[in-house]
């Protein structure tokens, strides 16, 4: 598919599947070329959270933690539409051993607007104040899962 084509109003649903392509591809090894096809996608639709989201766990996963924590910081200053993506940047600090990871955890929790950012937020959260049990209840789900395997 083309930039051309990203830009230009391709279905929502298909921006996804490409994001989703682009992180199953980091979890298989292959983080350059991840990189590449995530780094593509946000240039063309720089506005859809979850594509920065995933670009910053890609770049994690390929031992650029700082550089994601930054770019994702950068992303989601000022919005409040970027629930997952200012998740993201909550775990990735909290990997990063940030104290300030808590505050972008319970922004997302206090806004209660996308679920899955949520249980994310709410699972890091837990990990953040050594709450055992609630990293357990929350870590449960394959979302939580899925994005806390930063290992490169």
């Amino acid at each position: 598919m083309s930039t051309r084509a990203l830009r230009e109003g391709t279905d929502g649903t298909l921006l996804e599947r490409l994001a989703e392509a682009g992180f199953l591809a980091s979890e298989c090894g292959m983080h350059a070329r991840a990189e590449e096809m995530l780094s593509d996608l946000v240039a063309a639709r720089p506005e859809i959270a979850a594509s920065s989201a995933v670009l910053a766990i890609v770049r994690a996963r390929s031992g650029q933690l700082e550089r994601a924590i930054d770019e994702l910081r950068e992303f989601v200053d000022g919005r409040s539409d970027a629930d997952i993506a200012t998740a993201v940047l909550g775990m990735l600090m909290v990997q990063a051993g940030r104290a300030e990871a808590a505050t972008f955890l319970r922004q997302v929790i206090e806004r209660d607007g996308d679920s899955r950012a949520v249980g994310i937020a709410n699972a890091c959260l837990a990990l953040v104040e050594g709450e055992e049990s609630a990293v357990r209840e929350h870590g449960d789900s394959d979302e939580f899962s899925r994005h806390m395997n930063l290992r490169p």
